[in-house]
């Protein structure tokens, strides 16, 4: 399976990846006292990280693979699993997914985010995965395989290879004793806790230099560089510029990678006022907010672009401001709200900073009611002195912006 956040763009949204093992698949597995489990930010980082993982793929006794958001990697893992071995691989998947039509064949085990954040209906799902293992578990003991690979169920005389009891011991003694992905990633986010961002990037850094294909250690070096402040911030702007840039953002489809580019190219405008940087900085967070179509890019874009409208003089180039901040105010409010009803339905406890979106989307129209409202639910929830500050600054930028809109007539 897939770590960290990944996006499901047949939801258009980001999907706690780490949320469901921690909750669903790992206190399942953890049940079975005759069972050591492995994912795959678990493996050894001191190689190539291909090399760990076909090794893992074929000595597994059981391979569970979440194909949720569909991710590319973990799609690909699932197809090297059944060239692999003919039984014992179980496939989850989020209920809401479209899956392609050669997965049809296959037994899915399915939940949905409702699931995972209600303690009764994950208590119930865990339930349930654990009979599937455990039935897998005594089919396996008792030499009761059923194939489960649509390899070997349609390509009938093909033996499938075997690796001798000694190599098996020798992998599981590499990835189980050794420092792991997991270890290092585990690190890099103490680290960030205690912000020291710059140490937190290196372990990055270090995370991609065996797996290079992977832009998510890219994308957190180049995120946690930014965050670095003090005398030499604009350096590590740069610095972080240069790394993200290598992921090619105005061409990517990663919306990660847009937002981040995004975010270094606003904090550069702030300390520069070069239009460049605001330029890049809104090209990049509108493909994101194209791609992705989320209320935290289009905010984004509207911000960059207030930007622009207070350093304007020119009568047609407001006129052209206030028309696509106000159209892209409403649009974002509507997804915003839209999520908002999502997220409440599924017990989010990140619902807080989607009332900040829309009570600063209200105070951009003019809407004292609706901007007073959501401003208090957001306060009343907003865990860091941090988060009210952010609110703070933006709400201190659309009071200006606000006032300026309304002295232009189109």
């Amino acid at each position: 399976m897939g770590y960290g956040e990944k996006t499901d763009y047949t939801l258009s949204k980001k999907i706690n990846l780490d949320k469901i093992y921690t909750k669903l698949i790992k206190p399942t597995l953890s049940s079975f006292n005759n069972i050591d489990n492995l994912r795959g930010d678990e493996i050894s980082s001191s190689e190539i990280i291909d090399t760990d993982m076909f090794e893992l793929l074929l000595s597994a006794d059981i391979v569970i693979a979440d194909i949720t958001t569909l991710n590319p990697n973990a799609i690909y893992e699932l197809g090297i699993r059944h060239a692999l071995k003919p039984y014992s691989t179980i496939i989850l998947s989020l209920e809401q997914d479209t899956l392609p039509f050669d997965f049809n064949h296959n037994r899915i085990f399915r939940y949905t985010l409702e699931d995972i954040n209600d303690d009764s209906r994950l208590r119930s799902k865990i339930e349930r995965l654990h009979e599937l293992v455990k039935n897998t578990v005594n089919n396996l003991d008792n030499r009761r395989e059923t194939c489960d690979s649509p390899f070997y169920e349609y390509v009938k005389g093909v033996s499938a290879p075997t690796i001798p009891a000694n190599k098996i011991s020798e992998i599981r003694s590499k990835h189980y004793d050794s420092e792991t992905i997991k270890s290092l990633r585990d690190k890099a986010d103490q680290l960030t806790k205690e912000n020291k961002y710059q140490e937190a990037a290196a372990t990055y850094e270090k995370l991609s230099q065996n797996n290079r294909n992977n832009p998510y250690y890219i994308q957190q070096q180049a995120l946690l560089l930014s965050k670095v402040i003090g005398h030499d911030h604009e350096k590590k702007l740069r610095e972080a510029e240069k790394i993200i840039k290598t992921l090619n953002p105005f061409n990517s489809l990663d919306c990660e990678t847009t937002g981040i580019y995004g975010g270094i190219e606003k904090r550069l405008f702030s300390i520069t006022k070069s239009k460049i940087n605001l330029d890049n900085a809104i090209k990049s967070y509108t493909r994101g907010f194209i791609l992705d179509h989320d209320y935290y890019n289009g905010e984004n874009v509207i911000n960059c672009l207030i930007y622009k409208l207070l350093d304007s003089n020119d009568n047609e180039e407001l006129v052209y401001l206030k028309y696509r901040i106000n159209n892209l105010n409403k649009e974002v409010l509507k997804l915003a709200l839209q999520e908002k009803d999502k997220q409440t339905a599924e017990n989010s406890d990140c619902v807080y900073w989607i009332f900040a979106t829309i009570s600063l989307s209200y105070l951009l129209m003019d809407n004292n009611m609706g901007y007073q409202d959501y401003k208090n639910e957001f306060e009343s929830q907003a865990v860091y002195d941090r988060e009210k500050k952010s609110f703070k600054e933006t709400e201190d930028l659309r009071k200006k912006a606000l006032e300026k809109l309304m002295l232009i007539t189109i």
